[in-house]
């Protein structure tokens, strides 16, 4: 199996040894930002970088301090907030090294997939967007594992993500929490 990551951007040149492979994915139809591919033995993720995203990803960087700073402020009250429920554990909630903070997880503790995903939906009822970020690799089907991996499916199947972004205010932050404790209290 192959694993080719290709970023290419338009009106370049592409590398020669590669150039058969970036054509065989080139033309997918998908009207995505990133797709998952498996065609003629190529794994990988394919990514086209239009002129405007482009220009607009490199005025992102001239903020990224500040939003990194505001992230971590979110963070930490976040973490405030949730430490008063015992049904739900967060990852990593004592790191003291640098984080980019582009995610909140949280773990609920003794769970099931399926209470997960009635906890998002309630979630979801009252307009909060969830996701579900660390899918359990070994499962995907192009590994084709039959190992098991208690621990990883475990959090697999029942971690969820909260909204994370560096606009986020502190009413925001009240209202996801409470929307999450009468999701776990119904």
């Amino acid at each position: 199996m192959k694993l080719l990551v290709v970023c290419r951007l338009y009106n370049q040149q592409v590398i020669p040894f590669i150039s058969e492979q970036v054509n065989s994915i080139q033309e997918l139809g998908v009207d995505v930002e990133w797709v998952y591919v498996r065609r003629g033995g190529l794994l990988g993720y394919f990514h086209l970088w239009k002129d405007i995203r482009a220009a607009i990803g490199i005025a992102q960087l001239h903020k990224i301090q500040q939003d990194l700073a505001q992230r971590q402020k979110v963070r930490e009250q976040y973490l405030k907030q949730l430490s008063d429920i015992s049904e739900i554990y967060v990852p990593f909630k004592d790191n003291q090294y640098f984080s980019s903070n582009y995610i909140l997880p949280i773990v609920l503790k003794q769970s099931t997939q399926q209470y997960r995903n009635e906890i998002r939906n309630r979630i979801h009822a009252c307009g909060v967007q969830t996701s579900n970020h660390y899918p359990a690799v070994h499962r995907f089907s192009a590994f084709c594992s039959a190992v098991s991996l208690p621990l990883t499916e475990y959090v697999s199947d029942n971690e969820l993500t909260l909204p994370m972004y560096a606009a986020l205010t502190d009413t925001q932050i009240t209202y996801v929490v409470d929307v999450l404790k009468s999701a776990i209290n119904q």
